[in-house]
């Protein structure tokens, strides 16, 4: 069955819409101040979360303090109280009552206490250090406080009003399916949960995530044969067509060059002076690295797209993966290893499925 919502997640560049500049500066300078606030308050949190679950290692405090973490509301010998998310929340509250928007500490403490109870164990024992957040951290934002949304059609942007400022998007000619959520959401067809915003580079990003509709099912018997093969990441039979989306040298050109740059990059580390630590000695090859894995996903989302575009033109119902069982890759492995290396088989797989189901169509692997 083909699942009836899907969630997407788009980052979106944004500028503050605002015809005063005096008034735009100010409103530019109160973000700033709430990005700082953010980090501080996300720095509180794990820093109380940690101090509380070490209370008990205070041996300097005085003999018989109690040092069971519980609410004392119920139980007669818990330190705290209130819940421990509770805690976090309210020194958010405490220090950034009147400096930042509730909804922002609210979602930050929700997030973070989460997040530290799932590697609580580790943090303990020893085995892994507190993050420290940097003032670029996201700003968590509700779905519920965007709100006077209109849709400007001769700029092709979106406005709306968030935490009481008034914002535009800045979606650029580009081709993607950005502004088409965006159309949806002003229609009603989709709605946007909770996201963030963030300043980075002296730019705003609104990371958005939708709750998007699938189209419903395609009402006809087409299959789309598809071949994950080592000439071509997609060979597609539809009835008497065959397509050829991609090819091996196309694929491999680029990342093999980027492959070959990340070998230069390590062979020079050893000579560039020290001093900074490994990032630091190391920061040219994490680049080529990020690089890479950039160009990959965006071949694979390039690929996937073409391909249900095209079982879009042909009313495909049905697409058929092939050549894809362990006993097939395990059999290619040994002619092409070199190929199957690079070729990124399985996450070309994932976007076709996530892409295919939210198009109505179903999809079967062979």
């Amino acid at each position: 069955m083909i699942p009836n919502k899907h969630y997407l997640t788009r980052k979106i560049q944004l500028r503050i819409n605002h015809p005063d500049p005096v008034e735009k500066q100010q409103l530019y300078d109160k973000l700033y101040n709430w990005q700082y606030n953010t980090f501080r308050s996300a720095n509180y949190i794990f820093t109380h979360q940690f101090l509380q679950d070490n209370i008990a290692s205070l041996f300097y405090f005085k003999e018989g303090i109690k040092l069971k973490l519980a609410s004392m509301l119920k139980d007669g010998e818990g330190v705290l109280t209130t819940s421990r998310l509770n805690t976090t929340y309210q020194v958010l509250a405490h220090y950034f009552k009147n400096k930042l928007p509730s909804d922002i500490y609210t979602g930050l403490n929700n997030r973070l206490v989460s997040d530290y109870n799932r590697e609580r164990q580790h943090y303990i024992n020893g085995k892994k250090s507190m993050p420290n957040y940097r003032q670029d951290i996201p700003m968590p934002v509700k779905g519920r406080n965007l709100r006077s949304l209109y849709w400007d059609e001769e700029a092709r942007n979106l406005h709306f009003v968030l935490l009481g400022i008034p914002f535009c998007t800045v979606l650029g000619r580009g081709y993607d399916d950005k502004r088409i959520l965006l159309q949806k959401i002003t229609a009603g067809h989709a709605t946007l949960c909770n996201s963030a915003l963030q300043l980075k580079d002296r730019k705003i990003y609104l990371l958005a995530t939708f709750e998007a509709v699938a189209d419903g099912p395609v009402a006809t018997n087409i299959v789309a044969e598809v071949n994950l093969s080592m000439d071509y990441p997609l060979q597609v039979k539809i009835e008497k067509h065959i397509y050829n989306i991609g090819n091996k040298e196309e694929f491999l050109h680029r990342r093999l060059a980027i492959q070959a740059a990340i070998k230069r990059a390590q062979a020079a580390a050893g000579y560039t002076s020290g001093g900074h630590g490994k990032k630091k000695k190391f920061s040219l090859v994490t680049k080529y690295k990020d690089a890479e894995k950039n160009y990959v996903v965006h071949k694979l989302h390039l690929y996937s797209r073409r391909l249900v575009d095209l079982c879009k033109k042909h009313a495909v119902s049905t697409i058929l993966l092939l050549n894809h069982t362990d006993k097939q890759v395990a059999l290619k492995e040994k002619e092409n290893s070199f190929l199957l290396r690079n070729w990124s088989m399985s996450g070309l797989r994932d976007k076709i499925v996530y892409k295919a189901r939210l198009a109505g169509m179903e999809v079967i692997e062979e």
